[in-house]
């Protein structure tokens, strides 16, 4: 019942979003999992050039 609420609660307020909102929402969270990603990418080469020189 509480999952129900809550979905209930999130719809009515992204029932209020206009279309401007909608986008400016999905740009920032483009950005911010792509930001992730670019740090998560540079990460695995730091990773994979430190297991190559210990092997």
């Amino acid at each position: 019942m509480k999952d129900l609420a809550k979905k209930q609660e999130v719809l009515k307020v992204l029932d209020g979003l206009s279309y401007n909102d909608w986008l400016e929402i999905k740009f920032k969270a483009d950005n911010y999992f792509r930001e992730q990603m670019k740090a998560f990418e540079s990460q695995m080469r730091l990773d994979s050039k430190v297991a190559d020189a210990k092997y």
